[in-house]
């Protein structure tokens, strides 16, 4: 009678060849994730200039549609707000009450942006707003936003700044 034979030896060679080149892929799909991610506006081919009008569309959009989540989304955590210039407010709790009583005091905002600077990390955009306040007259005035590119390549708004 013949019994079977059982094998307590090493895996086969070609295990630890495998595992190499798992880990070679795995690391090749991180690094492309990270370089994607943070370069993906660029990788579109959009400019920085590029990049911050569409953000401003955004910014506009959250503003007139009144969500005040969505337009939070697009400041730093530790923004300021510089409202006619006279005050300058840093707390979060500050900066999202004063935005979210003018989205809910006007109808209608519209940015035009008349220049945009760039820095390394850094951008500033300034220029005219118009908002419709329901009354005959609209309320107008400069604005400037700052803004700071973050680790993953994104855009968030540092300060905010408007004059009437």
């Amino acid at each position: 009678m013949h019994t079977p034979e059982t094998h307590t030896s090493a895996p086969p060679a070609l295990f630890p060849a495998f595992l190499r080149i798992a880990s070679v892929c795995v690391v090749a799909l991180l690094t492309w994730t990270v370089a994607t991610s943070a370069g993906a506006n660029q990788a579109l081919g959009q400019s920085i200039e590029e990049q911050l009008a569409a953000k401003a569309e955004v910014f506009e959009t959250a503003y007139n549609s009144g969500n005040i989540d969505d337009l939070m989304a697009l400041f730093t955590p530790d923004a300021s707000l510089a409202p006619g210039g006279e005050q300058t407010f840093t707390d979060p709790a500050q900066v999202r009450g004063i935005l979210l009583d003018s989205i809910q005091s006007t109808d209608n905002l519209s940015l035009s942006i008349r220049e945009t600077t760039t820095g390394d990390g850094t951008a500033k955009q300034t220029g005219r707003y118009v908002v419709d306040n329901g009354s005959e007259f609209g309320l107008s005035g400069g604005f400037t936003l700052s803004w700071v590119q973050t680790d993953s390549g994104d855009w968030l708004v540092s300060n905010l700044a408007w004059t009437q």
